[in-house]
């Protein structure tokens, strides 16, 4: 009888705690950039529960039959994301350029990153977040469409 109510009592508490997360919603939201030398394509995929941006997949690709403008572009985006890992955590990124593209995968875990730090630093970011400085749904939403990308 015991056991029965302390199985009982972990499965309820087991039941609970995997419902209070929410469902998960992704967003996807797209732009495309046509330059004289150069086209640009960006995918941000936003997961987020509850209205709070848990992360950002942004997956960009560049294409220019010129190297140097592509090498210019894996330059600043590695030294962006290199510099955003180490002062406010929460990004994973790779960047490839082969043949006549540059490929860059990133990752934003807002889970991770340290949002006062970055608020503090990056002061337009207080139009995207929270009272509780949680980057909300509509404000990623806004900032992404801000920069010409379409949000479905």
């Amino acid at each position: 009888m015991k056991r029965n109510i302390t199985l009982s009592i972990i499965i309820v508490l087991c039941l609970f705690l995997t419902g209070c997360k929410g469902k998960q919603v992704i967003t996807t939201c797209t732009s495309s950039s046509k330059q004289i030398n150069y086209t640009i394509k960006t995918k941000y995929i936003i997961n987020s529960r509850k209205n709070i941006v848990e992360s950002v997949n942004i997956n960009q690709t560049i294409i220019s039959k010129d190297k140097k403008i592509l090498s210019d572009f894996k330059n600043q985006l590695d030294g962006q994301f290199s510099i955003n890992k180490s002062l406010y955590g929460g990004y994973t990124y790779n960047i490839k350029v082969k043949n006549k593209k540059l490929v860059s995968k990133t990752i934003i875990n807002y889970e991770k990153l340290n949002m006062k730090k970055f608020i503090k630093d990056n002061g337009a970011m207080k139009d995207y977040i929270n009272k509780n400085n949680k980057f909300t749904l509509e404000g990623a939403k806004k900032l992404y469409e801000s920069t010409g990308a379409k949000c479905e």
